[in-house]
């Protein structure tokens, strides 16, 4: 992998083989076909990696403008080229060419689809991922969009949790860590939640302190620490709703809201997780699956911040509150922000081999707003994780349909009409080869037998 420096970051841009696969079972003419179009993919694709090469060196030369006239006709390309690898590539390059170029949409597209892929191709918590989401928190910061800066350093900081098994962050995560905890510290001051922003400076610090941030920046940080620690203290002592004071109504009162809220604050700081827990899980206790509303976003939203802070990654508590936050955002038209929640909870069940249904129907749900918006890369992204989260757990995900068992034949039966609808948007977004790749895959795994498939199965989507 070769690494690019910029913007104090480093990005990976990964040198596939030039090859592709020949089907062994071919024969004859089918064989030749089969050989000439492996060799017209490899031809393409070694083409795209030089432009992308080219790109890359330009940015180098500080001529961003024309690597962005190289970038640009390339997406379209890309996207129906369909390779996850070569696509990162290019939204890589793009968040970097268009921070150069202040053109805020190219940065922010560049960045948002460089996390999207890393969660669809990465294992949870890859440095590659964490690394991406911190970029893209700083790039939100830069253009002042705290509702999405928020959700992508909770990611951030749900990867700097405690490994399992024991063992310690590597120096360069718990680098990403110290600037990702001081970021939620000022985007929580910004909120006026002082007592909760100072206690992920105080988190800052400490890695600060262990040499993890530059010294420029560890001066400001004590600087900010200092100036907050007064005024908190002076509101230790304002007495503040309990658990019992923090019932669910139908209409709850903003004022008692923001009580519950500063009570469950003060918890989180006073190392109370628990009381926290309760607090804001009472504020919750009569809303329905998929029933929030704008009234409770913010204790559902502090709710899943705490989880993620504190219960492990398949806690079913904590896939519950991503479930009622990504399910909310996405009712709203918040395809994006629903996405970085939804990705992450996805790439969880996936490394984990589980299998269950809410995560598909998120997934589904925010593809479905997110093409509803016009977003359709959004959206292929957000189907790619429905369908890698449809046949987690499954020992043969890409075995013909003939021998499923039936027990999981409604999963692969889901998952093949993903590809279906996959295919639709990309035979309607100009991505023939897309939509041909999927429709034969689809035949692949259902020519065996075709009597094998049931009728009565609905996709997700």
């Amino acid at each position: 992998m070769k690494p690019l420096a910029l913007i104090g970051l480093v990005v990976h841009l990964v040198v596939l083989p030039a090859g592709g696969p020949v089907w062994s079972q071919t024969t004859g003419a089918a064989a030749v076909q089969a050989m000439q179009e492996t060799a017209d993919t490899a031809r393409r694709r070694a083409d795209i990696r030089e432009r992308l090469a080219a790109a890359q060196s330009l940015i180098e030369d500080n001529k961003a403008k024309a690597a962005m006239a190289l970038l640009l006709p390339l997406r379209e390309a890309l996207e129906d080229e369909g390779d996850p690898n070569l696509l990162l590539a290019l939204y890589d390059l793009t968040g970097y060419a268009g921070a150069r170029l202040k053109d805020r949409a190219a940065e922010i597209r560049g960045n948002v689809h460089s996390v999207l892929l890393n969660y669809l191709m990465a294992p949870l918590n890859a440095p590659d991922t964490v690394i991406a989401e911190l970029t893209l928190a700083e790039t939100y910061r830069r253009h002042d969009i705290g509702a999405l800066q928020f959700y992508v350093l909770m990611n951030v900081l749900a990867a700097g949790k405690p490994p399992r098994g024991g063992g310690a962050l590597s120096d360069d995560l718990e680098e990403a860590q110290a600037m990702a905890e001081a970021l939620m510290g000022q985007r929580l001051q910004a909120e006026d939640r002082p007592e909760l922003a100072l206690f992920f400076y105080l988190r800052a610090q400490a890695l600060a302190r262990k040499g993890r941030m530059d010294t420029v920046n560890a001066g400001k940080l004590d600087t900010v620490i200092g100036a907050l620690e007064a005024p908190v203290a002076e509101r230790a002592g304002s007495p503040l709703p309990g658990p019992d004071d923090c019932k669910g109504t139908a209409a709850p009162d903003a004022a008692r809201m923001a009580g519950c809220r500063q009570a469950a604050d003060r918890a989180i700081v006073t190392g109370d997780a628990a009381l926290a827990d309760a607090i804001l899980s009472n504020l919750l206790n009569d809303v329905p699956s998929g029933s929030l509303r704008e009234e409770r976003y913010d204790a559902a939203r502090d709710l899943l911040l705490l989880r993620q802070l504190n219960r492990e990654d398949h806690d079913r508590d904590l896939l519950a509150s991503a479930d009622l936050v990504a399910n909310y955002l996405a009712s709203i038209g918040e395809a994006t922000a629903a996405a970085l929640i939804g990705a992450r909870t996805a790439r969880t069940q996936i490394d984990l081999a589980t299998y269950d249904p809410r995560v598909v129907q998120m997934c589904g749900h925010i593809a479905r707003r997110a093409l509803r918006n016009g977003s359709i890369e959004l959206a292929r992204r957000m189907l790619a994780l429905q369908r890698a989260a449809t046949l987690s757990g499954l020992a043969e995900p890409d075995a013909p349909l003939s021998t499923t068992a039936p027990g999981i034949l409604e999963r692969r039966l889901t998952a093949a009409l993903l590809q279906i609808e996959n295919a639709r948007i990309a035979a309607t977004a100009n991505a023939p080869r897309l939509a041909a790749a999927e429709w034969a895959d689809v035949d692949r795994q259902v020519a065996t037998s075709p009597s094998t498939i049931s009728s009565g199965s609905n996709s997700s989507l």
